[in-house]
């Protein structure tokens, strides 16, 4: 690495001192993601930026969204649309996040051209989906595999389309911080276990509810004004999500929490 492509001592302090800032509220996972995400955006001058909660990010992995926290998106439509890609499971439909989860390696940060070209990106239904309602860009990612029992974290994030492209300089900040990070996270300085039970969208949520009532796909799609393909799709959410593969599993993990 080049000394232009080194942080400099004035950004490294600025890693430290973010960390430091995140050590404060240790124990309250939404607060410290927060900060981190509003942080990392000030650090690398992004416009918006994301922290994912991810399980199964290896090579092959069955991978899923825990959570997400976002900071900066002045579009939450557009943060809306590319959640819910994530929350059913459409990875296909993300060739950044593709081509991350199948780069070996626990701790690393790349440009997106290190991960997909223009045409691409430009070209994948997730860009073409995004780009006519939020203007970004460059891209600039980064994950921390984690052992059982702590979920993998993924990064991204962003600036205006024409903006200057994120730097390898840049990169070698953002996998400084993310290196740091891992060290915390493994000393269990920051507490990070996973949540008890799946996070549901309000949606997922919504046809739970109507599945637990016994009322049918049909019915359930006529109750919330959906087709019935798509109640489908959520119960096949719902199922992967709670770990069972039929609504009687569903019933019986419900009745045995007694709820």
């Amino acid at each position: 690495m080049s000394h232009s492509e080194q942080p400099t001592l004035a950004e490294i302090r600025a890693v430290f001192r973010l960390l430091g800032i995140l050590r404060e509220a240790e124990t309250d996972r939404p607060a410290w993601r927060q900060r981190m995400v509003t942080g990392l955006c000030g650090l690398l001058g992004a416009k918006q930026g994301s922290i994912l909660g991810l399980d199964g990010f290896h090579p092959n992995g069955q991978m899923r969204l825990i959570d997400a926290v976002h900071g900066g998106w002045a579009n939450p439509t557009a943060a809306a649309i590319w959640e819910e890609q994530l929350r059913t499971g459409e990875f296909q439909n993300d060739l950044l996040i593709i081509r991350a989860q199948s780069t070996p390696g626990d701790v690393n940060a790349m440009l997106r051209p290190e991960l997909l070209t223009d045409e691409e990106y430009y070209n994948s239904p997730i860009a073409r989906e995004l780009l006519p309602i939020v203007d970004i860009d460059s891209h600039v990612v980064g994950w921390q595999r984690m052992p059982d029992g702590l979920d993998t974290i993924g990064v991204t994030f962003h600036r205006e389309r024409g903006a200057r492209p994120f730097s390898l300089r840049e990169r070698a900040v953002l996998r400084l911080f993310i290196e740091e990070l891992n060290v915390l996270r493994l000393q269990g300085i920051l507490v990070d276990k996973r949540l008890e039970g799946p996070k549901l969208s309000r949606r997922e949520s919504e046809v739970l509810e109507r599945l637990l009532t016994g009322a049918s796909v049909k019915e359930t799609a006529s109750h919330l004004r959906l087709s019935a393909r798509t109640v489908e799709d959520y119960v096949k959410v719902l199922y992967r999500k709670h770990g069972v593969h039929s609504r009687a599993e569903l019933l019986a993990k419900f009745v045995r929490k007694g709820t």
